[in-house]
C-alpha cells in the first residue's frame, strides 16, 4: 500500500515538471513533497519511565537485540537505528537486525530528571509510538504520569503503557493492577490506554503482544496509515489542480483551434467566391486564346513567304514544327499575361484578409505572424500559374496539332513540285534555246517560266490563305477541346492559389497543433494518476 501510494504520488509531482506551471502547483505541490518525506522518517518509537523502570530491557525485547539493555545511557537519550538515516551519528547507536529497518528505538533516561523530561517533551513531538514504562511497585506515583500529562492529543491514541517487574503478580493481582492503570489512565488522562504487563523473566507471549500493540499502532489509522492517508488525500488535490490547468488549456487549445478554423473558414469563402468565377473565367480564356489567332496568323504567313521559290519547297516539313513552337510561345505569353492581372487582384485580396487577420491573431493566440509575405507568396503563384498555362496547351500538345499542322504544309507539295519542275524545265529550255541561235524561241520560253513563277507565287499567296484558314479552323477546334477540360483546370488553379496563401498559416497552425499534442498525453497521465490514486482510498 505504501509502495503505491508513493508511486503515484511520486508520480503526480513529477507531471508538474511537463506541466510548467510552478506558480500554480506550488501551493498543491508542496504538501504532497512534505507527506512523501514524512514517510521516509524514521517511525519513532520512544520508551519513557523512571529509573530502573525496565525502558532498556523493553526495547531490547522489541528489537530482539540485547545490546539494547546492555548498554548505559550517557546522556538524556539515545536513537536506535538500523543504519543512520539522517547523517546525524551524534546520538545514533545501530543494531545489526535488518527487519528493523525504518524503525528508530529512542531510549530515555529517568524521566523525574528536569534536563530529560524537556528533552522527552520535545522528542514526543515526533514519536509514532510511545511506551510509557511503570514499576509494579508504584504505579500511582510513578514520575512516567508528570510526562504523560504533557502528551500532545494527537498522540494519547499511540501510547501504551508497560507495567514492568510484575513476575510476583498472580492472575488475580493482574487484573486488579490493570483496573488500577485504567483509573489513573482516566484521572490523568482522561482516556483509556491499552495496558500491558511485563515480568522481569519476560516470555515470547508476553514481548508478542507487546509487538502486536506497537504493530497496530504504527500500520493503524494514526500511524503509517494516517500518512499515507495524507498522501493521497494531498496528491488527490494535486492531481484536481492540474486537472483544473489542464482543462483550461485544453480549452484555450480548442479555443486557438476555434479561431484558426474560423480563418480556414474565411479562406474557404474566399475559395468559394472564386469558384463562382470560373465560368467568366473560362470564357476569358477562351477568348484570350482565339483573339491571338491574327498575330499567330501573321506570324505563319511571314515564316511562308510572299513569294513561291525553291526554298519554301524545301522548308515545307519544317514549317508545321515551327508554327507550333509559334503557337505554343504565343499561348503561352498570352496565357501568362492574362494571368498575371488575375494573380495580382488575389495577392491583393491576401494581403487585405492578412491585414484583418494579424492582430486577431496577436490578440486570440498572442501569435505574431508579421507583414504580409508577399514575395513568398508571389514565388508561389508564378509557379502555379506556370502549371497552369502547361496544363490549358496540354490538349494541344497530345490532341496532335503539330502532326496536323504538318498536314496542312505538306499538302502544298504537289503543286510545288509541279510548278518548280516546269518553271525550271522552260528555265533550260530557253537557255538551249539562246545558245542554238533561237532567240525567240528562248525569249518565249523564258517568258512563260517567268509566268509559271508569278502564277505559282499567286497560287502560294491562295494556299497560304488556306493554311491560315485551315489553321484557324484547327485552333478552333482544339479550344473547344480544351474548354470542356477548363472548368476542372480551373478548379485546380484556384484550389493550388488557395493552398498557397493558406500555407502562410502554418506557424501559428504548427503552435496550435504541438499544445495539442503535448496536452493529450498529459491529460492521459494525469487520469490514470487519479484513477491509481481513487482505488486506494477505499483500503485506507
Amino acid at each position: 500500500m505504501e509502495g503505491l501510494a508513493r508511486h503515484w504520488a511520486e508520480s503526480a509531482v513529477a507531471l508538474c515538471r511537463f506541466i510548467d506551471d510552478d506558480e500554480e502547483l506550488e501551493e498543491y505541490r508542496a504538501p504532497v513533497t512534505q507527506a512523501l518525506h514524512a514517510l521516509d522518517h524514521d517511525r519513532r518509537i520512544i520508551a519513557i519511565g523512571g529509573a530502573k523502570s525496565g525502558k532498556s530491557e523493553l526495547l531490547s525485547g522489541l528489537a530482539r537485540a540485547p545490546v539494547i539493555a546492555h548498554t548505559a545511557l550517557q546522556k538524556h537519550y539515545t536513537c536506535w537505528r538500523y543504519c543512520c538515516r539522517d547523517g546525524d551519528a551524534t546520538q545514533s547507536r545501530f543494531i545489526p537486525v535488518q527487519s528493523l529497518d525504518g524503525l528508530e528505538l529512542v531510549d530515555t533516561a529517568d524521566c523525574e530528571q528536569e534536563d530529560t523530561r524537556k528533552m522527552c517533551q520535545s522528542l514526543m513531538q515526533g514519536a509514532d509510538v510511545l511506551l510509557a514504562v511503570v514499576h509494579a511497585a508504584s504505579p500511582v506515583d510513578a514520575p512516567v504520569w508528570t510526562l504523560l500529562d504533557l502528551v500532545p492529543k494527537r498522540l494519547v491514541c499511540s501510547c501504551i503503557l508497560v507495567v514492568t517487574h510484575t513476575e510476583n503478580v498472580d492472575a488475580q493481582s493482574a487484573l486488579k493492577l490493570k483496573d488500577t492503570m485504567r483509573n489513573l489512565c482516566r484521572a490523568r488522562l482522561h482516556c483509556a490506554l491499552p495496558t500491558c504487563l511485563l515480568p522481569t523473566q519476560r516470555s515470547t507471549t508476553d514481548m508478542e503482544g507487546i509487538r502486536s500493540l506497537v504493530q497496530d499502532i504504527l500500520q493503524g489509522e494514526h500511524g503509517v496509515r494516517r500518512s499515507i492517508s495524507t498522501l493521497v488525500e494531498r496528491s488527490l488535490e494535486l492531481v484536481e489542480k492540474q486537472n483544473r490547468i489542464l482543462r483550461t488549456r485544453e480549452s484555450v487549445s480548442r479555443t486557438n483551434s476555434g479561431f484558426l478554423a474560423g480563418i480556414d473558414r474565411e479562406i474557404d469563402n474566399f475559395h468559394a467566391r472564386q469558384v463562382l468565377g470560373i465560368e467568366e473565367h473560362r470564357r476569358s480564356l477562351n477568348a484570350v486564346l482565339i483573339g491571338m489567332l491574327p498575330e499567330f496568323t501573321n506570324e505563319v504567313r511571314h515564316s511562308f513567304g510572299i513569294l513561291f521559290s525553291p526554298v519554301t519547297l524545301l522548308r515545307l516539313e519544317m514549317l508545321g514544327n515551327v508554327a507550333d513552337r509559334i503557337f505554343h510561345s504565343l499561348a503561352l505569353t498570352t496565357l501568362n499575361n492574362h494571368q498575371e492581372e488575375s494573380d495580382l487582384l488575389f495577392c491583393n485580396s491576401c494581403a487585405s484578409h492578412w491585414r484583418s487577420v494579424r492582430p486577431r491573431m496577436k490578440r486570440n493566440l498572442s501569435c505574431e505572424i508579421g507583414d504580409f509575405p508577399e514575395e513568398q507568396l508571389e514565388k508561389q503563384i508564378i509557379a502555379i500559374r506556370n502549371r497552369f498555362c502547361n496544363n490549358i496547351y496540354e490538349p494541344f500538345d497530345t490532341g496532335g496539332m503539330r502532326q496536323r499542322l504538318c498536314l496542312l504544309f505538306i499538302a502544298q507539295a504537289e503543286w510545288m513540285n509541279v510548278f518548280f519542275v516546269l518553271c525550271c524545265s522552260f528555265l533550260i529550255l530557253a537557255g538551249t534555246m539562246g545558245a542554238l541561235g533561237q532567240d525567240a524561241a528562248g525569249l518565249a520560253c523564258l517568258l512563260f517560266s517567268l509566268t509559271l513563277w508569278g502564277l505559282g507565287s499567286l497560287k502560294l499567296y491562295f494556299a497560304r490563305q488556306r493554311i491560315c484558314s485551315g489553321i484557324e479552323a484547327l485552333i478552333r477546334d482544339f479550344c473547344e477541346e480544351m474548354d470542356r477540360n477548363l472548368p476542372s483546370v480551373l478548379e485546380r488553379f484556384i484550389a493550388s492559389r488557395l493552398s498557397a496563401y493558406r500555407e502562410l498559416y502554418s506557424v501559428p497552425r504548427e503552435k496550435v497543433a504541438r499544445q495539442e499534442a503535448l496536452l493529450r498525453p498529459l491529460k492521459k497521465q494525469r487520469d490514470i494518476i487519479h484513477l491509481q490514486l481513487r482505488a486506494l482510498l477505499p483500503h485506507l
